[in-house]
């Protein structure tokens, strides 16, 4: 009998109930145990992400839409280019299954939503690390569509692995799997006498530390994934309640770890009764973590009328910006990884400002200080290393070696690349950044603070527009798909978009009020929403995920 499952897998860590054991979970503790996810220790960037078929498509979508976070690399098992269904489900299960996609076409998507700032930039991935895996006995996934995804890489100068030559079937490999290579069943991982998880694992951090082979050295973490959405509801978004995350007592006790993220597949999530817990404790990852640092994240899908096999959004079933930064699954995936790391994101940037004209405005990720005079420029910038390097003020890499950031035109070096490493940079003339305390000695003759808020909401069609009263400024501005709302005001600080065709919404997190648009046109019969999937219902879910053929 034919039935149709598609299989992801990422890694993360947290803090949460704590469940004993690698091979102990219990399935009563997977909503009613979960605590919040907690942080350890653990450098931004020191991230890899892995996953198989729809979680092999999510995979590529976040290392490609957050190349700056997944910089150790991606393993893909049976994925495809990045955003390869274009929201359309008839494209998801040909092109994208079985047909031969043009690497040029997506490419040129990746160019534009990075041009647009919908996605990292992607000169991250030139030397980024790929390793993947396609089994001439694939029949849901066939080697074409992996060869297109071997050629996106190479277009981009990643430095791509890639094994094509066993005759595995449609499957996560593991040398802990039961299953044989060359099947198609349930679980949905093979041993195929080749350990997989080593090979990305060494291409992503060097040379390992002998696997455990004995008892679990860690926990298994149940923590609440309803935090990570703007409106607390993971179900709403296919999501389960809960997640799971390996940490071994090394990393618990505080030492440096790393972290992978790993995909599970459709159907292949903890909730499904007849799978349970076989990918978290077969995935061939938790040994190798034991020993060697790595704190393994499992987040969790679940059913929903528009999901009915518990698939990653690839192809547009939640939200029309599902392959984007501010996609719904997408969006909570790195906030787990920021809160593994410890990264803090926030909506609200506050900047002081010094300056002798009452034209001048600095914005800042930071706190920031600055003197201009007479044609002069000075700012004073004091904040954790890793926000430095993503406001543009350091860089990372050569000619700034050992894992440290270096201030951009000085290449002063700043120390560890991390969120703890604090370091004060004056910015003078403009856009040359050294490590100093203050600007030089001038007479500022006019000091303000004032406080910016900035949110930011999808949006298909839109208008600009700034209106100015008295001390207060608000303006809207529309480029491509994206639309930024900023006010400033020296006592509140307020923001507003408007939209053509859309309808507008309020959302409230962390302590700041969004308010924005979110067009709910669909293309090719694919919603923005799972309310609006009703034509994927009807179809019985045709499309919306691969199709695994087996025979019973």
């Amino acid at each position: 009998m034919a039935r149709s499952v598609c299989i992801s897998l990422l890694f993360a860590c947290g803090c949460g109930a704590i469940v004993p054991g690698a091979n102990g979970i219990q399935r009563s503790a997977l909503s009613s145990d979960a605590g919040a996810l907690g942080t350890y220790n653990v450098a931004p960037g020191d991230v890899a992400v892995a996953g198989i078929s729809s979680g092999g498509f999510m995979a590529v979508q976040l290392h490609v839409a957050y190349s700056g976070t997944f910089r150790r690399g991606a393993a893909i098992f049976a994925g495809g280019p990045y955003d390869c269904a274009q929201g359309d489900l008839i494209t998801a299960s040909t092109t994208c299954e079985s047909g031969s996609p043009s690497a040029s076409t997506y490419e040129s998507i990746t160019d534009s939503n990075a041009s647009s700032g919908d996605i990292d930039p992607t000169s991250n991935l030139n030397g980024a690390q790929v390793w993947m895996w396609s089994g001439t006995g694939d029949s849901t996934v066939k080697q074409s569509v992996m060869n297109a995804l071997q050629s996106y890489y190479q277009h981009y100068g990643a430095n791509v692995t890639y094994d094509n030559s066993s005759n595995s079937g449609h499957a996560w490999i593991s040398p802990d799997a039961t299953n044989g290579c060359t099947v198609t069943q349930s679980p949905y991982i093979n041993n195929c006498s080749v350990d997989a998880e080593q090979e990305f694992l060494t291409q992503f951090w060097g040379s390992l530390q002998a696997k455990n082979t004995g008892a679990s050295q860690g926990n298994l973490i149940a923590f609440d994934q309803n935090e990570f959405f703007d409106d607390g509801n993971a179900t709403g978004h296919s999501l389960d309640v809960t997640g799971w995350l390996y940490v071994p007592s090394s990393c618990a006790s505080g030492s440096a770890c790393h972290l992978i993220v790993a995909l599970h597949g459709c159907e292949q999530n903890y909730g499904n009764a007849q799978i349970g817990n076989a990918f978290i404790t077969k995935s061939g990852l938790n040994e190798w973590a034991d020993t060697n640092g790595f704190i393994v994240l499992y987040p969790q899908t679940t059913t929903s009328s528009s999901n009915q096999e518990a698939c990653w959004d690839w192809w547009g079933y939640d939200d029309a910006n599902y392959a984007k930064q501010s996609g719904h699954q997408m969006l909570a995936i790195k906030r787990m990884v920021d809160r593994i790391t410890g990264v803090t994101t926030t909506s609200t940037t506050t900047s002081t400002t010094t300056t002798t004209s009452t034209s001048a405005s600095t914005s800042t990720s930071g706190s920031a200080s600055g003197t201009t005079t007479g044609g002069g420029f000075c700012q004073v910038f004091t904040d954790n290393n890793y926000n430095h390097v993503q406001a543009g003020r350091a860089f990372t890499g050569s000619p700034c070696a050992g894992g440290h950031a270096c201030a951009v035109g000085s290449s002063d070096d700043m120390g560890l690349y991390n969120t703890f490493q604090q370091t004060t940079l004056v910015e003078s003339p403009q856009g040359y950044y050294a490590i100093g305390t203050s600007c030089p000695s001038s007479s500022a003759t006019s000091t303000s603070s004032s406080t910016t808020t900035t949110t930011s909401t999808s949006s298909t069609t839109g208008t600009g527009s700034t209106t100015t009263t008295g001390a207060s400024t608000t303006s809207t501005a529309t480029t491509g798909a994206s639309t930024m709302s900023t006010t400033s005001s020296s006592t509140s600080a307020t923001s507003s978009t408007s939209s053509a065709g859309s309808s507008s919404g309020t959302v409230s997190s962390g302590g700041s009020t969004s308010t924005g648009t979110t067009d709910s046109t669909s293309s090719g019969g694919c919603g923005s929403t799972g309310a609006d999937l009703s034509f994927a219902s009807l179809l019985g879910l045709f499309a919306l995920r691969l199709r695994r053929r087996t025979s019973s």
